[in-house]
């Protein structure tokens, strides 16, 4: 059953609002990467840390994270900090169709993107659907993210799908 949502209101640094989303969200995001960790073996036929671990050294998306957007390696490193969760897990856990790409054996579906431009003064919208529900968080939630001076608001209607605005 999916609970009410969770209001969040993320400031500061990318480090640091990322810090505060893993300190705010500790128990669900736990949840949902110990729940994502469970399937690993079965899809993978290996255990859930040989996994990461292969992934970390077959492929180099921090390369590109770190130099196209440097503050969402960040706000992962904050979120890992405030999660008490492992950086390496937290961070491949962001790459999930990435995962799923390299995998070679794995043929999945993956998940569906929506952006919306600003225009006449308008909100830009950003959303996404995550394509499993075997690890999804039970949680709604919602964030507003104050990054020098714009306001975005993020939130979660029902797992496995977030939308995006910002003003």
């Amino acid at each position: 059953m999916v609970q009410e949502s969770t209001p969040l209101v993320l400031n500061g640094s990318a480090r640091d609002r990322g810090r505060q989303h893993g300190c705010a969200l500790r128990g669900p995001i736990r949840e949902s990467i110990a729940r994502w960790k469970e399937t690993l073996p079965h899809e993978y036929q290996r255990e859930a840390e040989e996994v990461i671990e292969r992934f970390l050294e077959a492929t180099d998306f921090g390369s590109a994270i770190e130099a196209w957007t440097p503050d969402v390696l960040s706000e992962i490193r904050g979120i890992a900090e405030g999660s008490e969760i492992d950086f390496e897990t937290v961070y491949v856990f962001q790459l999930l169709d990435e995962l799923w790409n390299n995998a070679g054996a794995i043929v999945r579906e993956h998940c569906t993107s929506f952006g919306t431009a600003r225009a006449g003064g308008g909100n830009t919208l950003i959303a996404q659907t995550i394509a499993s529900n075997r690890f999804a968080m039970d949680t709604k939630w919602c964030c507003t993210i104050r990054i020098r001076g714009a306001t975005c608001r993020c939130s979660s209607s029902v797992p496995q799908e977030a939308l995006a605005s910002m003003d």
